[in-house]
């Protein structure tokens, strides 16, 4: 009940008393032959799951109704009835009559009014179109077929929904015509980038996202990603969510992630690079707002911080809240924790802690007691590891050649494998140690000292104490200060 009130009271504050101001309603009425009860007008302002999704319960009398929607924008809408959806496009201050029978509502819907020519219109493309609408039945299509055929069917069903256009009525709305053309062109690349993720999740046993063959990738362009105007159409959402789940796949070299945290932290860090907003808020709240009962509570955290701080219309953070409080606040202690990470002023013990080397050498960290130790904690697939590398590589050229016979620079990765970890070497050019701390999230690295995002720096003290467990970075022109301090204690 706590949850149904804090969503009701957010509809009744933001589409309230903001929304009625202004004015813009939209008047739909009509008649459905043969129904009783009600009609839903529902419309999706959110974004965000069906229970968040506006619903108007309209009375029918002998059939009739008539209701005035309120509406911020032109938008899509959708007439319920017993189970059955009647899709519609309405404006502000338009005016829209429907006439339909109760055992089908598309295929019998005429109109009337200054919003009728953009209605027919829709009407008649989902007659025509609809299935490659239908979440469903892609999905199920999907799943019957291989990606060459597949591609090459919704190719050609993109070509006759840009023809129908074509020759749609002159006297179409701008408003519609820009939707309908957002509707044809963000489903074909919904469905291309969703192709190998639907597969993927079919079955536990599949462990690999398949690569989309180039040729179908070369007339896109991430460009199109950033169109506020479109996230009203459906299409586009799903080609946010499924373009990150598949690049993120693809910096993990296309493997699963066993970890829910790990794949969300690293889709977060990608969509931060990928989208501005809205489009960034919505993404991560999509994810964060499905996924934050199956994930540690400090990604929870990191996710919602991050979203309360981008999403200037506080649209998604109360809602997350609502939902994901509990997770976001609750307490967490990683397992296996040997020692409690230091501060800038405490220092604690980094104990024996091994790991291998590049050539497979075990090493134990207390190896380089006596030496000021500055660790990088990264992984291959992290974006924000990699922006710090070229400052990493600039470190050493900053101090004296006595200064460095005192310093170790140490990487410790989290990858899972050795192969994607030497890649992220080689790739990156890392010099210094390399060690290997395998398991992302669950790894002894991540165990021991506590780590929960990445990039971390850690600086160790020559006694083989951990004297900041989370230090500055390498882009911090600071951080050589804080490495000369410790070479220079005695």
């Amino acid at each position: 009940m706590k949850l149904y009130s804090s969503i009701l009271f957010f509809f009744a504050l933001f589409f309230g008393s903001n929304a009625f101001a202004q004015n813009n309603d939209a008047q739909l009425s009509g008649t459905i032959n043969g129904a009783e009860g009600n009609v839903v007008v529902k419309i999706d302002r959110i974004y965000l799951g069906k229970t968040l999704i506006d619903s108007t319960v309209v009375p029918l009398n002998n059939g009739k109704f008539s209701s005035n929607i309120t509406l911020d924008r032109s938008r899509p809408v959708a007439l319920i009835y017993n189970n059955q959806q009647l899709p519609l496009f309405l404006t502000p201050n338009g005016k829209l009559s429907v006439q339909c029978n109760a055992d089908s509502l598309l295929k019998t819907a005429t109109f009337e009014g200054n919003a009728a020519a953009d209605n027919r219109t829709l009407a008649q493309f989902y007659l025509q179109f609809g299935k490659w609408y239908n979440t469903q039945a892609i999905t199920e299509y999907i799943l019957k077929t291989k990606i060459d055929p597949f591609e090459m069917d919704l190719y050609q069903t993109k070509q006759k929904q840009t023809d129908f256009c074509k020759n749609a009525q002159s006297e179409l709305s701008a408003d519609f015509k820009q939707y309908l053309n957002n509707q044809i062109d963000y489903n074909y690349w919904r469905w291309i980038f969703g192709f190998p993720i639907v597969t993927g999740n079919s079955s536990t046993d599949i462990k690999i996202v398949m690569p989309i063959p180039y040729s179908m990738l070369d007339g896109f362009d991430e460009k199109i990603l950033d169109n506020a105007q479109a996230m009203i159409n459906e299409p586009f959402r799903g080609l946010l969510v499924y373009y990150t789940t598949y690049t993120t796949s693809k910096q993990n070299n296309f493997n699963k992630f066993a970890d829910l945290s790990q794949s969300l932290e690293m889709k977060y860090n990608n969509i931060r690079q990928l989208f501005k907003e809205p489009m960034m808020s919505f993404v991560a709240a999509s994810f964060l707002y499905e996924q934050c009962d199956k994930i540690i509570p400090p990604t929870a955290k990191k996710v919602y911080e991050g979203i309360k701080n981008s999403d200037k219309t506080n649209t998604y953070a109360p809602l997350i809240f609502a939902k994901c409080g509990d997770q976001i606040n609750k307490k967490y202690d990683a397992p296996m924790v040997a020692a409690t990470p230091g501060s800038a002023g405490g220092a604690s013990s980094s104990n024996e802690f091994t790991m291998k080397d590049i050539n497979g050498k075990e090493v134990s960290l207390s190896d380089y007691k006596g030496k000021v130790v500055y660790v990088d904690f990264w992984a291959s697939w992290c974006g924000p590891c990699r922006k710090e590398m070229p400052f990493s590589h600039e470190l050493p050229s900053k101090l004296s050649k006595k200064q460095l016979k005192n310093v170790v620079f140490l990487y410790i990765s989290i990858d899972d494998t050795e192969e994607r970890w030497k890649g992220g070497i080689e790739q990156n050019k890392i010099e210094g140690i390399n060690l290997l701390s395998p398991g992302g999230w669950n790894s002894p690295a991540c165990a021991k000292f506590g780590i929960q995002s990445i990039p971390r720096y850690m600086l160790i003290n020559k006694k083989g104490e951990v004297a900041n467990a989370n230090a500055k970075r390498p882009s911090d022109p600071s951080i050589i200060d804080d490495i000369v301090k410790l070479i220079n204690e005695k």
